[in-house]
């Protein structure tokens, strides 16, 4: 029964995000791995792999915030519409003034069509705290991914001879593959992600393309 149960907590694991509370089982997972694979060129390619899933989670954080941004749109609209309604006694009195005095009307009119100017959202706490915390695991999921590209670099430095060169071409192109189309992805959810948090993520997303072509150079030389 405990062995049943320790497998249910690390396939439900699989699947957690950065701040969820499964997450931590997720890495020493990842981390067991890594101690398991004692060859450099499997390991490499083990670094690799965890450095994509690393990528899937911001894309996946990123896009879940605005999901459920999104979803708080409607919401917002109607508290806006209703705020925005004119009670009916405020529209007989503009009519009952004009009536008594004729000569207010032209600049009555031109009074009314001058834009009025728009009320500043202001920011909920609710709504602060989860900018927080979608940055707070862009954040995490950024520096792991920056773990996993270093160790992969110094693996990659450690293979000798025709080996070196055969496995560093392989694990270029895995990257190439796999993590440029991820960091692309990931590219479009920022532009997307409501502010103030996008500029944090944008952030955020260009340390994780440095890391990306650093590991890219390494591999070429």
């Amino acid at each position: 029964a405990a062995s049943l149960a320790l497998g249910g907590t690390l396939v439900a694991a699989a699947t957690s995000l950065p701040g969820e509370t499964l997450y931590p089982v997720k890495t020493a997972t990842d981390e067991v791995q890594l101690v398991l694979t004692l060859q450099e060129a499997p390991r490499a390619r083990l670094k690799a792999r965890l450095a994509e899933a690393r990528l899937e989670e911001m894309v996946a954080l990123t896009r879940r915030d605005i999901e459920e941004e999104e979803g708080m749109l409607p919401q917002a609209a109607s508290l806006e519409s209703q705020d925005e309604a004119e009670p009916p006694s405020a529209a007989a009195a503009p009519e009952s003034l004009d009536q008594r005095a004729p000569s207010l009307r032209p600049a009555t009119k031109k009074a009314n069509e001058l834009p009025q100017p728009r009320a500043v959202k202001e920011i909920t706490p609710a709504k602060q705290k989860q900018n927080e915390r979608l940055i707070r695991r862009l954040e995490e999921s950024e520096q792991q991914l920056a773990h996993h590209l270093a160790t992969l670099e110094s693996l990659a430095a450690s293979l000798q001879g025709k080996e070196k060169s055969l496995q560093a071409k392989r694990l270029k192109s895995q990257l190439e593959q796999r993590l440029g189309p991820k960091l692309a992805e990931l590219e479009e959810a920022v532009a997307k992600t409501p502010l103030p948090a996008r500029e944090q993520a944008q952030k955020i997303l260009e340390a994780s393309k440095a890391h990306y072509q650093k590991a890219l150079r390494t591999l070429e030389e």
